[in-house]
């Protein structure tokens, strides 16, 4: 509903708060209940709820227009309003409307009123800019005692038209000290603003550069953070390498192990087999002294023989048939001496070759034990060499390799 008002009074529209109570007085009838609604305070204690639930519209009852349902005319307003209590302001408004109208129509005031001029001022106070109501409240008192001179000046003045005057620009004053007091209010909570908001700046700036310098200090920390956490990374990735080198290591030192049981094993053999080659050595030793012997014997025999021989023939005198059979027995003697180079010969090239044998399979034994004792020094030694990676470290693992393969060739 469209808010309607004049220069002495205010309706309000349905759902709107008011600032305080808004009556309007008319003649009241002692049958007619219309008037008396223009006289109640529009305000909560004057309200009640509807049962119907429509909104924040305000509703009246008949005890907030002073009427009991036994007074007389209550049954005539029922029948205008068209519906029981409790009515809404905006079905009061339209029973006014229709009883009364005009009703909340400004009055016409002829130019000789005595206060026609605050009609104007009446005008300039609805106004939505607060300097234009400034200003119309200053003037007001001007036009308050402008007015109260002519109502005085008039034979047909009243005392309460002059009240009213009066009364008007008291409130006008005290209307415009109130104005002047909030705009004071205002004007000193909008310097408490700006001191606050200077101050809360200031501290804002102030902590500010304090978080600044924080994150400054953070972010070197950070930086510093980073740096350790990337040293780190790289003493684990070496960590890591070494791990796997002590895995490769341990591998090849199990593989080391592995060939070293292997030697040991063939050590074992070969020792067995040098023990048994000895006794063999032994044995020939003894036989080739026995044949040196027999050799020897038989050298002094055959020296004997001859010289025996030699002597025979000398003393004896020559004969054809002792001619003829001193042949055969010469030559018997001749194949024996034969036989026995040749077999001395032949015990000779046999004991030589035995004894080249045995010569080369002794320095094969102690050349695998050389190579055996270097195997496992290497196997069993520990790296002196501090740097990862080293040549000396790869020259003594070749090394190591090599005499591995080299003795499971062998």
């Amino acid at each position: 509903m469209v808010e309607k008002r004049n220069h002495r009074t205010e309706t309000c529209s349905p759902g709107v708060a008011t600032d305080g109570p808004l009556t309007r007085q008319l003649p009241v009838a002692s049958h007619d209940f219309g008037p008396r609604v223009l006289a109640i305070a529009i305000d909560p204690r004057c309200q009640s709820t509807s049962p119907d639930p429509r909104g924040s519209e305000h509703f009246l009852d008949a005890s907030d227009l002073g009427m009991s349902p036994d007074a007389e005319g209550y049954q005539e307003f029922l029948e205008d309003i068209g519906s029981a209590p409790p009515w809404s302001l905006s079905q009061l408004q339209g029973y006014f409307d229709r009883r009364y109208a005009g009703w909340d129509d400004p009055p016409k005031l002829s130019l000789a009123s005595p206060v026609r001029r605050l009609q104007y001022l009446d005008e300039a106070l609805r106004s939505d800019d607060p300097q234009s109501i400034d200003e119309t409240l200053r003037e007001l008192d001007g036009e308050v005692k402008n007015a109260l001179l002519r109502s005085l000046l008039r034979d047909s003045s009243s005392d309460e038209l002059c009240f009213l005057t009066l009364l008007v620009g008291e409130l006008g004053a005290h209307l415009f000290d109130q104005r002047e007091g909030r705009k004071n209010d205002r004007m000193e909570a909008e310097r408490h603003r700006q001191q606050r908001e200077e101050s809360l700046l200031t501290s804002f700036q102030a902590e500010r550069a304090t978080l600044t310098q924080q994150m400054e200090e953070l972010a070197a920390e950070a930086e510093g953070s980073r740096s350790e956490l990337a040293r780190c990374r790289a003493q684990l990735q070496a960590a890591q390498a070494e791990e796997v080198e002590s895995s490769e290591m341990q591998l090849e030192m199990q593989e080391l192990q592995a060939a070293n049981r292997r030697l040991s094993m063939e050590s074992q053999q070969l020792r067995e087999e040098l023990q048994e080659l000895k006794a063999q050595k032994a044995m020939l030793l003894a036989a080739k002294e026995e044949s040196d012997g027999a050799l020897d014997e038989l050298s002094r025999r055959w020296s004997n023989a001859s010289g025996s021989l030699r002597d025979a023939e000398a003393d004896s005198p020559p004969r054809k048939r002792a001619s003829r059979g001193g042949q055969p027995q010469a030559s018997l003697l001749g194949r024996l001496a034969d036989d026995l180079s040749a077999e001395g010969r032949l015990r000779g090239a046999l004991m030589a070759w035995r004894m080249s044998c045995l010569e080369s399979k002794m320095k094969h034994c102690q050349t695998l034990q050389a190579d055996l004792t270097m195997a496992n020094g290497a196997a069993k030694g520990k790296r002196n060499c501090q740097v990862e990676g080293c040549c000396c470290q790869r020259e003594a693992e070749w090394h190591v390799l090599k005499n591995v393969e080299d003795l499971t060739q062998r």
